[in-house]
C-alpha cells in the first residue's frame, strides 16, 4: 500500500483540502501515512489493536478533516 512521493503528488495538505469536495482525495494521505502508522502501533500494541487503532486514526482524520 505504500506510495512514492514525486513532484506530481498532492500535498497531504492540499490532498485535504480538495477532499472538501472529493471526499475520494483523501485517499492520498490514507496511503501515504497508513502503513507507517500500522507497523508504530503494532509493535507497541499487537496487531488486532494496531488494525482497531489506526483504522479509528483515519476515520477520525477524515471526519475532522476541515480543522486541519
Amino acid at each position: 500500500m505504500g506510495m512514492t512521493a514525486t513532484s506530481r503528488d498532492p500535498s497531504d495538505a492540499d490532498a485535504i483540502a480538495c477532499s472538501f469536495d472529493r471526499p475520494e482525495a483523501f485517499e492520498v494521505v490514507f496511503t501515504r501515512h497508513f502503513d507507517a502508522l500500522h507497523v508504530y502501533l503494532e509493535r507497541r500494541l499487537g496487531q488486532a489493536v494496531a488494525d482497531e487503532l489506526a483504522s479509528e486514526v483515519f476515520t477520525r482524520a477524515f471526519e475532522h478533516r476541515r480543522r486541519f
